[in-house]
């Protein structure tokens, strides 16, 4: 993608056991052509810092209180689940 394209770095989440989140960068110009790159140097290169300061926006709470709605409706979806989904091949 082109807003990619613009980049200089990748940041994602990455999650390899159940409840255990791994923050993580790549640099672009650590990747080879195909694809594949370093991971045991990428984990020691430090991430870099941020060319700009959090808006005080982000930092602000929330004016009210979560109402549950979106955990009312997942609970919801859970209970008519039939179970684990099928993948045909």
């Amino acid at each position: 993608k082109r807003t990619m394209q613009m980049a200089d770095h990748l940041y994602g989440v990455t999650q390899q056991e159940r409840g255990v989140s791994k923050r993580v960068s790549v640099r672009f110009d650590k990747v080879s052509a195909d694809g594949s790159f370093d991971a045991d140097q990428a984990e020691r290169e430090p991430a870099p810092k941020p060319d700009t300061e959090p808006s005080p926006q982000a930092e602000t709470t929330p004016a009210s209180r979560p109402s549950g709605v979106l955990r009312k409706a997942l609970a919801k979806m859970r209970e008519e689940s039939e179970g684990p989904v099928k993948v045909e091949r």
